[in-house]
């Protein structure tokens, strides 16, 4: 999903919406959106003359749009990329490649959770020892414990339903969010091609969709990602006290009331994390 051949294809799959768009509305005819959609695909638009009109014109939409536009017949090639702005592309098919995560990681999610189900439903009877306080202490079934995981991976899984709104929106409004260049019919136009790719779409994006929508709240499931990153930055600047006071922040987390987020530059790449405790209503300390 996001590797180069992909994510030049997902931006491609997004012009093409683009031009469909416009064919809906009349802005250009049926057969100038099918042939874009005709070129829009890595087995028409090769990778290599992308790359080599990139170093001509540094910049990459822009290299992706000629190569497109090079392989258009007719007079086609003059409405690619007609009234959208570099980010309206690349913010929209950042989102295609979350959706498609997301959808693996669900599906991996409702494999994972039916075996601990069936599992449960097995070992219903299966004794085993509970715990309490580092100790042996009434019997429990096998299955009940398990029961707990499939109760967890469904609150793992309602997660990921939440999540998938939010962080899959697009956007189609031009240079700087305006929408001049789309015309009277600006606002359809981006709700076709969102709707046309399966994405919600950013409501006021003046260049960008927000990059909150790339954040999430930390967790103990996600705190690795957190430290690994604390543990590179300490090794960079040689500071072991630093060091000292992240590993007992992360280790007494829930004991300091500590809240954060990560901060991802694209999918699947953090780059930075804050975290602190709520002083007040207005007042937060970020450590």
């Amino acid at each position: 999903i996001f590797y180069e051949e992909s994510r030049l294809q997902y931006q491609m799959d997004v012009e093409a919406a683009l031009a469909r768009a416009h064919a809906s509305l009349g802005t250009i005819t049926e057969e100038q959106a099918a042939e874009i959609t005709r070129v829009a695909s890595l087995d028409v638009v090769d990778i290599n003359r992308v790359k080599e009109i990139e170093k001509d014109t540094r910049h990459d939409i822009m290299a992706m749009v000629r190569s497109m536009t090079e392989q258009c017949e007719g007079d086609a090639g003059k409405f690619v990329h007609y009234g959208a702005t570099s980010n309206d592309i690349v913010d929209t098919a950042v989102a295609l490649q979350i959706k498609a995560a997301i959808e693996i990681i669900q599906a991996d999610v409702d494999k994972f959770t039916l075996t601990l189900a069936k599992l449960a439903k097995r070992e219903r009877d299966t004794l085993e020892i509970g715990r309490t306080h580092a100790q042996f202490a009434i019997p429990i079934t096998f299955g009940f414990k398990i029961a707990g995981y499939v109760a967890e991976m469904l609150r793992h899984r309602e997660r990921l339903q939440q999540a998938k709104p939010r962080a899959c929106a697009g956007k189609m409004a031009g240079a700087v969010g305006t929408g001049a260049a789309l015309g009277k019919n600006f606002f359809k136009i981006q709700e076709t091609v969102m709707e046309d790719l399966g994405l919600a779409y950013e409501p006021a994006a003046t260049q960008v969709v927000g990059r909150d929508r790339y954040t999430e709240v930390i967790t103990h499931e996600n705190m690795d990602v957190c430290k690994e990153l604390a543990d590179k930055w300490c090794a960079s600047h040689e500071d072991a006290g630093d060091k000292r006071a992240l590993d007992k922040a992360f280790a007494h987390y829930d004991e300091l009331c500590f809240e954060g987020i990560i901060l991802y530059a694209e999918p699947g790449r953090p780059v930075g994390f804050s975290m602190g405790n709520r002083i007040s209503r207005d007042t937060f300390d970020v450590n």
